[in-house]
């Protein structure tokens, strides 16, 4: 059975006195939304069998169909091996089987991923560009992989077989989608207004659009946080994005309060640090503890941070010119630069996800 999110231990050891007086080891799974067990619980969509998902991996993808992994949280990357594809690669995740999965331009996904095979398998659906994309168990009990374009929303329950779900072809502008909250969430423009969208089951019915917050930019990545889904607004933007409990009814953040200017793409938390980061023609942050009051700030140094993720303490960020930034807290002056690509391709997207040694 496969669980949502990610954490440290998969399992909790109690160690019990039997009337025999001798030791009984009992094996109790860790509660996935328990931070004591769980402190990545934002940022895994899936949990495998901790005999199957014992190592760290992490998956960056970008510019000409590039794809990049490491085994060591960033400190040094390898090439994915031929993707077989040559165009820009927008989103990566770790699927339900443990193999990762990327979206991209022209309909593009890439599959069947591991660094056991190196080995990538290609699928061309719709034409438009795909940018968004989530993992997560429906209401069914099937489990499913969504992906979003422009008017477009696609689903598969095997990631080979994809249909095309025409229920939100009246949004004009799909960008991002996220499994949070027991749901997927979609966001997009309906001609008028930034809305969101979700649904339990993608195969069949959406809920009608909610609006989001009226702000100066386009919603994007989102992410969870103490019971709630954070999404992010990415370009000269007055706030830094909006939080709902429920991915229908939201609540503007505010502006962050400090020097940044809120071109945020990505975002990541672990159990205590929330860290956004974006930026063009130069790199910005902004953190929070409880995910509703931020602090937004300029990063010297990088041009541009495009996504990140948390593992073990370290915040890692892919951003232009081909490389990986790491932190412990996301603060200015914090991060430090690893070379993911030496071609010095954009990065866009990067996933973490578990898999076996």
């Amino acid at each position: 059975m496969f669980r949502l999110n990610s954490f440290k231990s998969p399992w909790i050891l109690i160690f019990s006195l039997g009337l025999s007086t001798h030791c009984q080891v009992l094996s109790v799974d860790c509660l996935q939304f328990d931070p004591s067990c769980n402190p990545w619980a934002s940022q895994l969509l899936y949990t495998l069998p901790s005999a199957q998902a014992t190592v760290p991996v992490l998956v960056a993808v970008g510019d000409t169909g590039l794809a990049f992994y490491s085994k060591d949280k960033g400190q040094t990357w390898q090439s994915s091996g031929s993707t077989g594809v040559g165009v820009v690669l927008n989103e990566v995740a770790q699927g339900p089987d443990g193999n990762f999965l990327a979206v991209g331009d022209s309909g593009t996904i890439i599959t069947d991923w591991n660094p056991t095979s190196l080995s990538w398998s290609q699928i061309s659906i719709g034409l438009t560009g795909l940018g968004g994309l989530a993992n997560g168990p429906g209401a069914d009990g099937q489990t499913y992989r969504v992906a979003t374009g422009p008017g477009e929303v696609w689903y598969s329950t095997d990631g080979q077989d994809w249909n095309q779900n025409s229920a939100l072809s009246g949004l004009t502008a799909i960008r991002k989608a996220e499994y949070s909250l027991g749901k997927f969430i979609v966001v997009g423009n309906d001609g008028s207004s930034e809305v969101s969208v979700t649904s339990t089951t993608p195969e069949s019915s959406w809920d009608a659009p909610d609006n989001l917050p009226v702000g100066a930019a386009a919603y994007q990545r989102m992410t969870t946080f103490n019971g709630r889904v954070i999404i992010l607004e990415s370009g000269l933007a007055i706030t830094i994005g909006a939080y709902s409990s429920d991915g229908k009814n939201w609540t503007d953040i505010g502006n962050g309060g400090g020097a940044g200017q809120n071109r945020l793409f990505g975002v990541a938390c672990s159990n205590s640090l929330c860290v956004a980061v974006g930026g063009a023609g130069g790199a910005e942050g902004a953190t929070s503890t409880d995910g509703l009051n931020w602090n937004s700030f300029m990063i010297n140094g990088p041009l541009m941070m495009a996504d990140v993720v948390h593992v073990e303490g370290q915040f890692i960020a892919v951003g232009s010119s081909g490389n990986a930034y790491i932190s412990s807290d996301g603060s200015d002056g914090s991060w430090q630069t690893v070379t993911v690509d030496p071609g010095s391709s954009n990065l866009k997207a990067v996933a973490l996800g578990y898999v076996k040694p």
